[in-house]
């Protein structure tokens, strides 16, 4: 039997041609002369050889083929976003001598806090997305602001700040018990990320996040309930007061609606410093507050924190 003669055509490999580029499946080397072909030494090993190109083309589809899609967004930090205000939002039918912005800033103090910690390079975050079903964000170290006993800690300052405005004893309380609900709502929808301590320890969470429904039911219900609790505790003064309470709903909404259904964030760096903007929040509470004023059931409570921004 006569063997069988392969012509190879300058630039090709047993004279084939990749279907997925159109150019011959031989690897071109500039740094070793035009059309050269690469012969390995006996001590490279596969991995170190470089591929032809249309090889590399093949990895590209397999890479982009097994890459997992999300349809979720994380600028903000946590997708327990809307949960932390509706607590804000209830709490003012418990304490309705407490400020908006007050109410607003204690439950999500943590979160004010955490992209600063971020910035300065002491709490890491990653985008992953897939991680956990709800979110693309990795919470890789976040011990000084999401800590248990730092949330305690932080807890006690703003407590003790609120009381040194002139708020009782029971809206400063209140006020605690709204910075400390932040750990306790995070462990419940987090993944096991939540430290008990800064510098090690056990790392909770039950992972609510990794049920979609589950997570929209909690949240969106925790939300309606709040915006109703507070809309029945005050009442607006003008038509500013109506609708600057409608706007800052249908904001805080919208914004929840960005995480569940935008694209994840491009990196870190975008959803720590989108994460600043929440410092605007509590303002938003200071402008509500001046055009609404609580409900007759409460009209004639003494209201020792007078002075704080924001109160009536």
């Amino acid at each position: 039997m006569r063997p069988r003669i392969v012509r190879r055509r300058p630039g090709s490999v047993a004279g084939k041609t990749c279907r997925l580029s159109g150019k011959a499946d031989a690897p071109r080397y500039p740094l070793l002369g035009i059309g050269a072909h690469f012969r390995p030494r006996a001590n490279d090993s596969a991995a170190s050889l470089p591929l032809p190109e249309c090889s590399l083309l093949r990895l590209r589809r397999q890479s982009a083929q097994e890459k997992p899609r999300t349809t979720h967004s994380g600028y903000f930090r946590s997708a327990m976003f809307v949960g932390h205000y509706a607590l804000g939002l209830a709490a003012k039918r418990v304490e309705p001598r407490l400020s908006l912005a007050v109410l607003l800033a204690a439950p999500q103090l943590l979160d004010l806090l955490w992209p600063i910690f971020v910035l300065l390079g002491v709490e890491h975050v990653e985008v992953a997305p897939g991680d956990t079903a709800f979110t693309p964000l990795r919470f890789v170290s976040y011990p000084w602001s999401h800590s248990l006993v730092m949330s305690i800690g932080w807890a006690v300052a703003f407590g003790a700040i609120v009381r040194a405005r002139g708020a009782s004893l029971r809206s400063s309380l209140i006020v605690a018990a709204l910075v400390v609900s932040h750990w306790v709502l995070d462990l419940f929808s987090h993944r096991p990320d939540m430290p008990l301590w800064p510098g090690g320890g056990p790392i909770l969470g039950f992972g609510l996040w990794r049920s979609v429904p589950a997570t929209l039911l909690v949240e969106i219900g925790m939300y309606a309930l709040g915006i109703v609790l507070y809309a029945r505790s005050t009442r607006a003064k003008d038509r500013t007061g109506t609708w600057s309470y409608v706007g800052l709903v249908v904001f805080l909404f919208g914004a929840y609606g960005g995480n569940v259904l935008g694209p994840p964030p491009p990196s870190a760096t975008a959803v720590v410093v989108s994460a600043l903007a929440l410092w605007l929040i509590p303002l938003w509470g200071v402008w509500i507050e001046r055009h609404r004023q609580a409900s007759a059931a409460s009209v004639h409570c003494r209201c020792p924190c007078r002075s704080l921004p924001g109160s009536r």
